[in-house]
């Protein structure tokens, strides 16, 4: 898994997400919902593979 470098509209700086900085009038990255579903699949497969039922409050799962 890598970052969404491919998606121009993503909004990554120096190839990493950033937020939102309205005192400085910058805008946050986008995360794109197939990258960010991507993600969330990958996690939770180990998760899973792990016989563990992913938990979205205990964020030590992958530990």
């Amino acid at each position: 898994m890598d970052y969404p470098k491919s998606v121009p509209s993503a909004g990554l700086v120096n190839g990493a997400f950033v937020d939102e900085n309205p005192v400085a009038g910058t805008p946050g990255s986008l995360i794109p919902a197939a990258w960010g579903n991507g993600v969330t699949e990958e996690i939770t497969n180990v998760i899973k593979a792990a016989s563990l039922v992913p938990s979205e409050g205990d964020s030590s799962q992958l530990k």
